[in-house]
């Protein structure tokens, strides 16, 4: 028995002959677009231009075809969806094709301006006319509003010409706005100080420790904060059950600063020393200085020494010796 291809695969199949694909878009392109196109020299796009993203049975229709203007490299990308069933959300398909088209042309040419994109869809079911709308505003609640803001240009909400005022009147986004807008500072501190520590106690107010956690993340391993001590000892008067939280994430952060920066001066210190030796040393001399910062910090804000050594893995005759250097300094 003769195996004939079904619908999808006989289009296919036709359209890849260029002449048949080339009648086939002028007799159905739009007179605005043929006047500006040169269909003689239309061609299939290559096999790499479609990634995995697109699905396979688009990826033999899809063309493009060269601007007919002299000294112009403009060109347009058309592709072809054939169906034989009705479907409502077709547009919503062409949509996702046309999408996805732009994102690999994007992805193979980063430093260029976007093609013009068209779909067509050819259609011969039992069904006739073609029963739905191919309008994708159809197929929305709301068309207009949908139309004016799916078209339009992106909102943009841009932090860094918005006033610190205004921001701070965002509710529960202001720390998280406050924090991404400044994270560039050159020195966070005079903004945890006048401002962060305020948004702060407003979430602790609201009993959000994970936010202040993620806040102190962030910060922590980010922001450019001149004085740690400093910094430190201004969160510390927060005077809130997640203290312990604070401090661990401090400590934590500080740790791997410490060991990182302790590894760039024990190697130098290996090098100059000629022994491994220099390396371990300067890692444990960095991991002690930043846990010596934060033992400093909780001397100060009455925490015990238990819950000192606890968070910073010092020995009770360390913390106990840093309390009385700081009671003389007084």
């Amino acid at each position: 028995m003769t195996s004939y291809p079904a619908h999808n695969n006989f289009f296919q199949q036709s359209m890849q002959d260029r002449l048949i694909a080339q009648d086939f878009f002028r007799a159905h392109l739009p007179k605005r677009l043929l006047n500006q196109l040169d269909l003689d020299q239309l061609a299939r796009m290559p096999d790499n231009f479609v990634d995995t993203s697109l699905v396979a049975r688009a990826s033999d229709l899809i063309y493009r075809v060269p601007s007919c203007q002299t000294g112009s490299d403009n060109y347009l990308i058309a592709f072809v969806e054939h169906q034989s069933r009705c479907e409502k959300f077709m547009p919503l398909r062409m949509l996702g094709y046309k999408m996805r088209i732009w994102e690999a042309h994007h992805k193979q040419h980063p430093d260029q301006l976007l093609p013009q994109v068209y779909g067509l869809i050819l259609y011969h079911g039992r069904t006739s006319p073609y029963p739905h709308s191919t309008d994708i505003w159809s197929l929305t609640e709301d068309p207009e509003s949908c139309k004016k803001d799916f078209m339009g240009p992106a909102p943009l909400v841009d932090l860094t010409v918005m006033s610190d005022e205004e921001i701070q009147s965002h509710g529960h986004a202001a720390l998280m706005e406050m924090s991404q807008k400044h994270i560039f500072a050159k020195d966070m501190l005079p903004i945890l100080r006048d401002s962060l520590l305020v948004l702060m106690r407003e979430v602790l107010d609201q009993e959000d420790g994970d936010y202040i956690r993620s806040v102190l993340h962030y910060l922590a391993d980010k922001a450019n904060i001149s004085d740690r001590q400093e910094a430190a000892d201004l969160l510390l008067t927060l005077e809130t059950e997640y203290t312990g939280d604070i401090m661990t994430t401090l400590a934590e952060h500080w740790r791997e600063e410490g060991v990182s920066k302790g590894i760039a001066q024990g190697m130098m210190q290996g090098r100059q020393e000629g022994r491994q030796e220099g390396l371990q040393e300067g890692v444990q001399m960095g991991v002690e200085k930043g846990m010596l910062k934060i033992a400093k910090s909780m001397l100060r804000a009455n925490e015990p020494v238990d819950k000192i050594m606890q968070f910073t893995d010092l020995s009770r005759h360390a913390i106990e010796a840093l309390q009385a250097e700081l009671t003389n300094d007084n």
